[in-house]
């Protein structure tokens, strides 16, 4: 999953194999975050304090990217929709994108 984050966002698209243009899932991309920070401190409960600090850092990195997703849009131009929190949230999405 870390490995596929959209390069120019780093958020992850509602689809890792479907083509440009992409549809944001800014739902999954949370819900990553925080399983990285619980990630991070069970590698530190466990002593692994480089494990730690790359699950920290990738968790952080994905929240900030994924809570940027607000009304002036993204890089690419899009802009924010919906009414959740989150921009491209799962509410957001049509069954059949």
């Amino acid at each position: 999953f870390y490995d596929h984050l959209n390069s120019s966002t780093g958020i992850a698209p509602w689809d890792f194999d479907a083509p440009a243009p992409l549809t944001f899932d800014t739902s999954a991309s949370a819900i990553a975050a925080s399983a990285m920070l619980v990630l991070s401190s069970l590698e530190a409960s466990r002593g692994n304090t480089t494990g730690s600090d790359f699950w920290a850092q990738a968790g952080q990195t994905l929240l900030v990217n994924t809570a940027n997703v607000g009304p002036d849009g993204l890089e690419d131009g899009q802009t924010w929709i919906g009414d959740s929190i989150l921009g491209y949230a799962t509410v957001n999405n049509r069954a059949d994108p």
